[in-house]
């Protein structure tokens, strides 16, 4: 059943739709007939003129998110750029320790550290 009815709900939506369409078509139409007394030179040189302070509003617009893209697009190479060198920069420091053998400096480093750690413990135990 939820099928049918949401079937019937887009076929009766279309239906509405095209009589909504043409219902202001007629009325258009009607309108138009009613006008002949209108001068259409006059609302053509009315609709060019907005149509042209439209048209300059968008160039306008245009060029600023030209700027904006530039803008973006410079900001976007800079981290990229940024990136790659930082990237190289973590593979270089891995390289260096690997090559220099951190292990056995580590090694005495943790072993100095609980050296100092059961002294701490046994200075703790003394009375």
């Amino acid at each position: 059943i939820p099928l049918v009815t949401e079937t019937v709900q887009v076929v009766a939506s279309g239906v509405a739709a095209v009589a909504h369409v043409a219902e202001y078509g007629m009325n258009i139409a009607s309108t138009a007939m009613e006008c002949d007394d209108w001068n259409f030179e006059e609302v053509k040189a009315i609709m060019e003129k907005r149509f042209s302070e439209i048209d300059r509003k968008l160039d306008k617009m245009t060029e600023a998110m030209k700027r904006v893209t530039e803008m973006a697009t410079k900001t976007y190479d800079a981290v990229e750029k940024t990136r790659e060198e930082m990237n190289w920069g973590f593979k270089n420091i891995l390289t260096t320790l690997k090559n220099r053998e951190v292990l056995p400096i580590l090694n005495r480093m943790n072993k100095f550290s609980r050296y100092f750690e059961e002294m701490r413990n046994e200075l703790s135990k003394l009375p």
